[in-house]
């Protein structure tokens, strides 16, 4: 929505105006993270367009790398047997290895990831700009921008960068903290998104609120980000602490969609009727979690990874590769969850367990014997 003081045409880079033509105007841009940094190249190839990016911290960037796959890799992922799943396999690998670059900044590879973007943002950006674009807080504790042609569009005489501080929006444009008036046909937005939905409201055991339970913790959490104690029933895919800022986040909800099919699999065959976390075994994962977090890179600044500003708790970001969290949620452990009008179908589990424990034990003793028989 447009602010009502301001004159021109306004809005939210997720709500685009595509009935505003913005040749020939004056365009502001508040904010420079992922959203503003994908869009500021593509409107500014129009000479006429004059674009004014209001940034209020700098970015760390990295290159995007693209390339176009030669005709034999085709021909080879398309007729050799596991070609591409390995090379998929190598890609997850070396993707999650990324998660290296994430502890404290004292680290080796802290240091030598701050070189490189340093390098890259020299390489890429006006000089004169490189003061202003170069961040104090280590690369990843915010989001780490793999650079759309940004960079490289503030060469474009139409395109300037103002780090004053926004004071408050006018009818004509902007003021800035210094008094100034920046006079604006248009206004857009890349501010970012809002991770919890106002709108949204879930009711637990006893009619507490989900955002009460969270407000008593201090800001969201969860148990593998899927799971809330008194809340049966409820799962939730992405939730607190289960993304990465290295990988991506497809897998890690592949891995929770897998775990909540299992566990909502007897509920709807009729043999259970809730599961709920126990408070215990949340309370235990997170403070495993959160003693991860509190030795990241992820304290050094402020950023939407946390609430209530620079000293908050990190809410988003999971303390490990994707990989870790695959281990830890591969499959549901029922004597973490409550489990409800379940007791006939809870004694077969066990008993199907028991029998496949002593299955593996009767074959591991029986290859046993059969190999010293074979040397004696």
């Amino acid at each position: 929505m447009a602010p009502r003081t301001f004159r021109g045409d306004a809005w939210h880079s997720a709500e685009w105006r595509h009935d505003v033509v913005l040749a020939g105007k004056r365009v502001g841009v508040i904010g420079n993270g992922c959203s503003a940094a994908q869009f500021v190249p593509q409107i500014s190839k129009d000479p006429s367009v004059e674009v004014i990016n209001f940034c209020r911290s700098p970015q760390w960037y990295t290159s995007r790398d693209q390339f176009d796959y030669p005709a034999w890799a085709k021909w080879v992922f398309a007729n050799v047997p596991f070609a591409m799943r390995a090379y998929r396999s190598f890609l997850m690998a070396t993707s999650d290895l990324n998660f290296l670059y994430f502890p404290s900044p004292g680290s080796l590879s802290q240091r030598l990831l701050r070189r490189e973007m340093t390098k890259y943002i020299k390489m890429t950006a006006p000089e004169k700009y490189h003061t202003k674009l170069l961040p104090q807080f280590p690369p990843g504790c915010k989001r780490i921008i793999v650079d759309p042609g940004y960079l490289e569009s503030l060469h474009r005489p139409n395109v300037t960068l103002n780090f004053d501080t926004v004071e408050r929006i006018v009818p004509r444009g902007v003021q800035l903290k210094t008094g100034e008036v920046i006079p604006l046909d248009v206004l857009i937005f890349g501010t970012g998104y809002s991770l919890l939905p106002p709108r949204l409201e879930i009711f637990g055991v006893g009619g507490i609120r989900l955002a009460d339970y969270w407000k008593s913790k201090g800001g969201p959490e969860a148990y593998y980000g899927l799971a809330v104690p008194n809340f049966p029933n409820y799962f939730m895919l992405l939730g607190p602490n289960s993304a990465g800022g290295h990988a991506s986040v497809l897998f890690v909800e592949e891995v929770q969609i897998q775990h909540t099919m299992e566990l909502i699999k007897p509920i709807l065959e009729g043999k259970v009727r809730s599961l709920a976390v126990r408070e215990e075994a949340s309370a235990k994962y997170n403070s495993w979690l959160q003693g991860r977090l509190a030795r990241s890179v992820w304290n050094f600044c402020n950023s939407y990874y946390r609430r209530e500003g620079a000293n908050g708790k990190i809410t988003v970001t999971f303390p490990g590769p994707v990989s870790l969290f695959w281990w830890l949620a591969r499959c549901p452990r029922y004597s973490d969850y409550e489990i409800v009008g379940g007791e006939k179908w809870e004694r077969a589990r066990k008993l199907r367990g028991l029998v496949r424990a002593t299955f593996i034990l009767v074959v591991a003793v029986y290859a046993a014997m059969t190999r010293a028989q074979y040397f004696f």
